[in-house]
């Protein structure tokens, strides 16, 4: 494994943490807040952010979900990718003509937020558990 050559080639696009610092024409009500972050994968080489998967990572605010403080960061980490996961997956299953979609990993966030939004779309289906 290499090192990335700098900053801007550390990977990651969804995370959680404290806003430590904010830059011009950024909202003050966001310092020191926790938040869930999610950010275009068109960004990922943006040479103004660098990877999730790091300590620090510079983000822009409209990419931050601001969380409840009596939350645990850690169990907001990947919740924004796992509902855009779910709603790609159903806009997918519509443009394609799909009547359904079979989630083999249905009791996981993703799989929950699927049930969810296939729910609230009228998407008709059932569910199973083992």
């Amino acid at each position: 494994m290499t090192m990335p050559a700098t900053l801007h080639d550390i990977w990651g696009a969804s995370g959680a943490g404290r806003v430590a610092a904010i830059g011009p024409g950024v909202p003050q009500h966001y310092m020191g807040r926790k938040v869930a972050i999610y950010r275009s994968i068109s960004m990922i080489h943006s040479g103004q952010t660098i990877g999730l998967w790091s300590e620090q990572a510079q983000i822009h605010h409209l990419s931050c979900l601001i969380l409840p403080d009596h939350v645990d960061t850690r169990d907001y980490s990947g919740s924004l990718v796992n509902i855009v996961t779910a709603y790609a997956f159903l806009r997918q299953m519509v443009e394609e003509g799909h009547r359904g979609i079979v989630a083999t990993a249905g009791s996981s966030a993703t799989g929950r937020a699927l049930a969810a939004l296939a729910q609230r779309d009228g998407v008709p289906g059932r569910s199973r558990r083992r």
